[in-house]
């Protein structure tokens, strides 16, 4: 858990140290006081995450330090603030306030004087047919090998009787489903033994994926002299998977272990209807997962965008 750092303390530190940076938030804008105050922040946040500050901040025209992007006023401390887009530039945040200040609702904060109050909830995908999901199964009855690529197993040690079926513009498998929490913002995902803070797949930002509101699927990074990446499937390439009758759409989003295959994010076993705890979730088999080489996202974070290349792959695929 990040440790508080009480705002009064800070700016006090501040004034005693620097004269006149307590009146002055520039200096936390400029300077990196995050490792003087533990709760600021610096990562990517959902649209409508709602934040508050730490102290007097600076509320900006644009997300810079410049005598051309001058504040229209400052904020107290533990004023909230709600984000745009959640994306930080150069440091900020565009946020909207409740009250207009310097009269603006809507300007730049930097991260350094935000702590977070409440991320919402992510927004479920709309259902999918389940005759495209009962189709999917159907095309991939009988396996036709991928030329060059060896079999997998489920688990490290385990078998090796997994193989790599290609069929028309696709490549797919079937197996089990092991939790990925890896970049994960939510409490279930932080308490997983095995979390990771990064993925091989980041955001437009540089941010790691966000397994507990993403979509995504891992692939194995290369065995035996098989490369997946070479097969022209990587990070960004849509995906389709169906388990129990149920089909997500996602994308290829973090590389994991050699010689071992089936795992997907918290959020799209979820979405499957399978257990998403990285500790007891998951299952042991019957999830189909179909990727589509060369076909991928602009932006790994664009699950609209994935949705819709996906389905449309999916249609071709089957010939609809």
């Amino acid at each position: 858990m990040k440790r508080t750092v009480a705002s009064s303390w800070v700016f006090g530190l501040c004034a005693a140290a620097i004269a006149g940076c307590a009146e002055d938030p520039d200096f936390y804008e400029t300077e990196g006081a995050a490792e003087m105050n533990a709760d600021s922040i610096t990562a990517s946040y959902p649209s409508g995450t709602v934040a508050r500050t730490l102290g007097v901040a600076n509320f900006r025209s644009c997300a810079r330090v410049s005598s051309g992007c001058a504040p229209y006023g400052q904020l107290a401390s533990n004023v909230r603030v709600t984000m745009v887009t959640g994306l930080p530039s150069n440091g900020f945040y565009e946020v909207t306030l409740s009250s207009a200040v310097g009269g603006r609702t809507r300007g730049f904060v930097h991260g350094n004087l935000l702590t977070i109050v409440s991320i919402p909830s992510p927004t479920p995908p709309p259902p999918v047919d389940g005759d495209t999901a009962a189709a999917i199964v159907a095309n991939t009855q009988s396996c036709a090998a991928l030329s060059g690529a060896p079999r997998y197993s489920k688990d490290s040690g385990g078998t090796r009787n997994i193989p790599i079926c290609q069929s028309g513009e696709a490549i797919w498998f079937r197996g089990d489903l092991d939790v990925d929490c890896d970049g994960g913002s939510s409490s279930q995902c932080r308490a997983d033994p095995y979390y990771q803070s990064q993925t091989s797949g980041t955001t437009s930002t540089g941010q790691p994926l966000d397994a507990s509101r993403l979509n995504f699927v891992v692939v194995p990074l290369d065995t035996d002299g098989f490369s997946f990446s070479a097969r022209n499937v990587k990070v960004g390439t849509v995906v389709a998977v169906v388990y129990g009758g149920r089909l997500a759409y996602g994308i290829v989003g973090d590389l994991g272990p050699r010689g071992t295959i089936g795992e997907a994010s918290a959020y799209m076993a979820e979405q499957l209807g399978i257990n998403p705890s990285p500790i007891s979730g998951g299952v042991e088999s019957g999830v189909t997962y179909v990727l589509f080489p060369g076909v991928r996202v602009t932006r790994n974070e664009d699950a609209a965008q994935a949705r819709s290349l996906a389905s449309a792959a999916v249609t071709r695929w089957l010939g609809r």
